[in-house]
């Protein structure tokens, strides 16, 4: 398997040690409205963590596999932290609940279809942490959005399709 990084980073703002240099680029959704991040909208943010989503399932879909499996889960969100978060507006557009979609995750757990779409959007919310994987693909997150996808292949097309969605495939 050959492992992809994936992010909404531009390689040429890095330095020779692969370093991003640009402090001003958001790297949180909690980075939303602030000054130092050039004030970037709810609405900007999400249209990121949308591409992140299509990059995932689409990934998934080329490789015809329609799940994929929680593994090392942790930082798990309680449901005070959910409420605080939601409060603070992190979570516009999510709708779960608690006890059926969060509480119950657990280790080796398939995940698919609109929950496995929300439980991406967590992780890249910074509420809950885990790797997801199949036999065909791994994806593991990093911090400041960073996502690496270990599999095969990546097909031309589908790269061109994560890229017009404004994410670097490298």
């Amino acid at each position: 398997m050959k492992t992809y990084r994936i992010t909404k980073y531009n390689p040429k703002k890095r330095n020779a040690s692969g370093v991003f240099q640009d402090l001003s680029e958001w790297t949180s959704v909690s980075d939303i409205g602030k000054a130092k991040y050039n004030k970037p909208t709810y609405e900007a943010y999400k249209i990121i963590e949308d591409a992140y989503v299509f990059a995932i399932t689409s990934i998934m879909e080329e490789q015809q596999t329609g799940y994929l499996i929680i593994e090392k889960l942790s930082n798990y969100a309680t449901h005070t932290k959910l409420k605080l978060s939601r409060k603070k507006g992190f979570l516009q557009d999510l709708d779960f609940d608690y006890q059926k979609d969060i509480a119950s995750l657990k280790d080796s757990q398939k995940l698919s279809g609109t929950l496995l779409d929300l439980i991406i959007r967590l992780i890249l919310r910074e509420e809950i942490c885990m790797k997801l994987r199949n036999p065909k693909l791994k994806v593991t997150f990093g911090y400041d959005y960073y996502m690496y996808i270990s599999v095969v292949a990546i097909s031309n097309i589908l790269r061109s399709q994560i890229v017009s969605r404004r994410l670097f495939v490298e």
